[in-house]
């Protein structure tokens, strides 16, 4: 049976330093901030609308250091958003270290049935 997950669990921005790199120390704040207000889960790379902006690495890289940061106190959840079906299960592997991914596929307008993995 698929894991349930209730309560308030609120999609984190991702915070970026000046040069426009990712700001895990931001990052690691955040998360305490909303364990410490009570969350019941949390949600990075979520529909803030940032996924066109980092790469596949990055991603990955986000996922692992709000995982470490939330060290199991609540159930975290990567959103696996890409322009292309074929990164999606580069990025599940990597991020089976948080609790659950969220997978949305391309907008139609970006996708042919050739972007489409043969599973």
């Amino acid at each position: 049976m698929p894991e349930r997950f209730e309560g308030i669990l609120p999609v984190l921005p991702t915070p970026l330093n000046e040069d426009e790199t990712i700001d895990y120390r931001g990052l690691c704040h955040l998360v305490d901030f909303f364990i410490a207000a009570g969350m019941h889960g949390l949600v990075v790379l979520g529909s803030g609308g940032e996924y066109p902006y980092f790469t596949l690495e990055e991603k990955v890289s986000i996922a692992r250091a709000a995982a470490d940061a939330c060290g199991g106190r609540v159930p975290l959840i990567a959103g696996a958003r890409f322009p292309s079906l074929r990164e999606i299960p580069y990025f599940w592997m990597p991020a089976a270290i948080c609790r659950s991914t969220t997978s949305w596929c391309p907008f139609p307008s970006c996708s042919t049935r050739s972007s489409f993995p043969k599973l």
